[in-house]
């Protein structure tokens, strides 16, 4: 009897074991099924292949784009199924992403307007600079030149109601114009998209683009140039706005009224009082008035300064000039009403969304507006060796004016024409753009710089990819961590028509170029190494023999002395007919100003083409091979050039070294 009730006991005992390792297991295949793929689970079961979805594929793309090293790891050694490298370069093949309107983008805005209601379709548009490094680029594929740009205009389309954001066109060297603009408008609104608005900052070039339209702070708007009954409303960027009013602060000083002024001077003093080891506002240092650099750039330090907490250390400090506390009260509700990301704010009435509370924020705009019109800059007049304050307005000044003039017409709009109640101001800015501009320079990790070239790919790769991540660090404050693109459906099957690559015409004004055998000892022996390199490269790719290794020539030709020199045995040596054909290459190549070879597609083929056309006798592949080598050695020779024009000092001190 006991033996029995001993059995049955190791019996239930084995059966509630069974029991929890199957709660166990399923809860792990429960999370598994949210970390992994379908695909993925089946790669780690019995299956060897499977056909990746798209969603697989923008997430693998997103991978590659912060690290193609990080995903290899991933993928080889740590075991982890996600698609080869060769998939991955199928899947965006057909995607064209070169300088101008990205019209396979459009493709799918078009499609997914169909699938959204009237308030996720209002929309602005924004559009910022980025610089450049300055250096000239070989794109491969398209073989094409890119010179030396210094920056990049790219234009995006962003929600104004749902948070999405699309880049939609960008260009180099290239200033905001009004037929762009227009252009945007057109293609946006046919995409079933409603724009209401244009955001940018007020840098010189873009003052220029706003007086092309007869835009200013009395008339912030102009009409739908697809649609005379609605308005487009422009704002200016507010963060770039606080951090020019906070420079002017710091570096001149704010003229409010007769003795009433506002400078570094009485900020100091502020700071200085509330200088013990337990302050009262502990975010105030003297950091945030010695800001320099990179760090004037950010936004945080502008809006620590001019907030309620300097506001209130003011009226303690300076309880008889009232008009220091009302100026950073003011500022701070202000950037709050231009700041809401929900609803309701408790603890801050005034940011909460533009129309929450409409009659205080309506009041409390008009009172700004009044302070902002009337105050002036202090500049140093040379006639009295004293500041005086300005006679008229700074360009960040109308470009606060012009803000709550666009969104109090902004909010009547949509009240009317959708119904809607409130604005979430935050939307209304350019962080949205910086965010995207800091992915893309995050994608080459310390080499945030990138070129032309560069920059076409990172941009690619941001459209392609799923869920970018904002890094951090970066010059705005964002409460999205993600940017939402609607063009996650790009690796959809849709069928893109590939931008054909038109050849260059043929200019009639082109040099002639006869063979010539003059070249001096130096020149000679480098184009007779170079010739022997592309007989080596034509012999291993398309088994055609102009030549043979140093061991197994007998003599030594012209101007082989450097071959001869550095070989051990395995170094080419070209053929005359090959020597023949480098050296007339190399002379029409030289003799071809530089407009001749930048910004052109298929300018091998080109090239190729012009030489072929006089010389029918000369190989083609060695022609071609000849220009492909000879383009990239005369963009580093342009971009050495480049470097010692802009840094003449660190070249004299690299050249002592």
């Amino acid at each position: 009897m006991q033996a029995l009730e001993l059995k049955l006991m190791r019996q239930k005992q084995k059966n509630s074991v069974r029991v929890g390792l199957n709660r166990e297991t399923r809860t792990i295949c429960r999370n598994v099924k949210t970390v992994f793929s379908e695909n993925q689970l089946r790669m780690l079961g019995s299956y060897k292949k499977v056909k990746w979805n798209k969603n697989e594929i923008a997430k693998s793309l997103s991978l590659v784009a912060v690290s193609k090293k990080a995903y290899e790891l991933v993928r080889s050694i740590w075991k982890i199924p996600l698609p080869g490298t060769s998939t991955l370069r199928k899947w965006v093949q057909g995607f064209q992403c070169e300088p101008g309107f990205l019209n396979s983008v459009f493709v799918v805005l078009t499609e997914q307007s169909k699938h959204l209601d009237n308030y996720s379709k209002l929309c602005m548009i924004k559009y910022d600079e980025m610089n450049l490094n300055g250096t000239s680029s070989y794109d491969l594929q398209c073989d094409k030149i890119y010179p030396n740009y210094s920056k990049v205009q790219v234009v995006i389309v962003t929600g104004v109601i749902k948070n999405w954001c699309q880049p939609i066109y960008y260009s180099f060297d290239q200033n905001m114009t009004f037929n762009i603009l227009k252009t945007a408008i057109a293609k946006v609104q046919k995409a079933g998209f409603e724009v209401c608005g244009v955001v940018g900052d007020m840098g010189g070039s873009n003052q220029g683009f706003l007086r092309s339209m007869n835009v200013s702070y009395e008339n912030p708007f102009i009409s739908n140039p697809c649609n005379n009954e609605k308005r487009i409303h422009f704002f200016a960027d507010m963060p770039h706005l606080i951090k020019l009013l906070r420079n002017h602060l710091l570096d001149q000083g704010i003229y409010l009224s007769e003795n009433r002024v506002i400078d570094k001077e009485v900020l100091e003093k502020l700071i200085d009082a509330d200088s013990s080891e337990l302050k009262l506002a502990p975010k105030l240092g003297h950091n945030i008035l010695n800001v320099s650099g990179t760090e004037r750039m950010k936004v945080a330090p502008a809006v620590k300064l001019l907030s309620k907490h300097t506001a209130f250390l003011a009226k303690f400090v300076y309880p008889d000039r009232t008009y220091i506390y009302e100026f950073f009260n003011q500022f701070d509700d202000f950037f709050d009403i231009f700041n809401s990301q929900i609803p309701v704010e408790k603890l801050k009435p005034l940011k909460s969304g533009f129309g929450m509370k409409v009659e205080d924020q309506i009041s409390r705009l008009k009172e700004i507006y009044k302070v902002i019109e009337g105050m002036r800059v202090l500049f140093f007049s040379q006639k009295s060796k004293s500041f005086a304050p300005k006679k008229s307005m700074l360009p960040f000044q109308k470009g606060m004016l012009m803000s709550i003039n666009s969104l109090l017409n902004l909010y009547e709009d949509v009240k009317t024409d959708y119904s809607i109640t409130y604005l979430l101001t935050r939307r209304l800015n350019q962080d949205i753009l910086e965010s995207i501009f800091s992915i893309i320079r995050s994608f080459g990790r310390t080499y945030d710089n990138p070129s032309a070239y560069e920059f076409k790919n990172r941009m690619k790769m941001l459209l392609l990819g799923s869920k970018m991540k904002i890094p951090t660090g970066a010059n705005v404050q964002t409460c999205e961590n993600e940017l939402l693109f609607l063009c996650s459906e790009l690796l959809s099957p849709f069928s893109f028509d590939k931008e054909e690559i038109k050849a260059p015409p043929i200019e009639p004004d082109l040099p002639s170029i006869s063979y010539t055998a003059n070249e001096s000892q130096f020149s000679g022996m480098a184009l007779f190494h170079l010739a022997g390199y592309i007989g080596h490269v034509v012999r291993q790719k398309y088994k055609k023999i102009f030549g043979e290794n140093t061991k197994n020539c007998i003599g030594r030709p012209q101007f082989s002395e450097w071959t001869f020199e550095i070989s051990k045995g395995n170094l080419f040596v070209p053929n005359n007919d090959l020597v023949k054909m480098i050296s007339y290459c190399e002379n029409f190549f030289c003799s071809l100003p530089d407009k001749y070879l930048v910004n052109r597609c298929g300018i091998t083929d080109f090239l190729t083409s012009r030489v072929l056309e006089s010389q029918k006798e000369f190989d083609s592949d060695v022609v071609k091979i000849f220009f492909k080598t000879r383009i990239k050695i005369r963009l580093k020779n342009m971009n050495c050039k480049e470097n010692r024009v802009k840094n003449p000092k660190r070249v004299r001190m690299l050249c002592k070294k």
